[in-house]
């Protein structure tokens, strides 16, 4: 299922910048794929290298009964993400982001510049639901049933570092 999950989240990303002129994103290999996922890229209708955005995706599925994903299952590509000079990074997850994740990435976002979003399965299940036809056109269809009927809690701090706040 992890490869399917890694493809949903970039064709999120893919919605969330829809509106981007000239861009580009793809998956990154299966193997040696140096900690993240996948990438997109826009430049703003500029040939100018500087004026290249950049944004890296990390994508981790956890079991059906793990329902945090700790800081350390993804640090890796935050620091990969800062040494590339990276303009921003996502982390979804089909978990929940705990509070004091949100705290340290809120500080490292400060501290360093890179923005850092994450998309947790509140969010996933939302954007599912009010897409219908993209998640139809995936051919995993446990785990797209699975992300859009899953019992979630009430909404907590889990969503202070917003996907859509591009």
């Amino acid at each position: 299922h992890w490869e399917s999950f890694e493809a949903l989240s970039l064709q999120i990303l893919n919605d969330i910048y829809k509106e981007k002129p000239n861009k580009i994103s793809y998956l990154t290999p299966k193997k040696s794929d140096g900690g993240y996922d996948g990438i997109l890229c826009f430049s703003n209708n500029s040939t100018d290298a500087e004026e290249l955005y950049k944004v890296l995706l990390e994508a981790k599925l956890r079991s059906k009964g793990k329902h945090d994903l700790p800081l350390s299952d993804f640090a890796k590509t935050i620091i990969i993400a800062i040494n590339t000079i990276s303009d921003k990074v996502y982390i979804s997850t089909n978990a929940f982001f705990t509070a004091e994740t949100v705290k340290r990435l809120s500080y490292y976002q400060n501290r360093t510049g890179l923005e850092i979003r994450t998309i947790d399965i509140r969010f996933i299940s939302d954007w599912l639901k009010n897409h219908p036809g993209a998640a139809e056109q995936f051919e995993d269809r446990e785990l797209i049933d699975y992300l859009t009927k899953v019992n979630l809690p009430p909404n907590t701090a889990q969503q202070l570092l917003s996907p859509s706040s591009h």
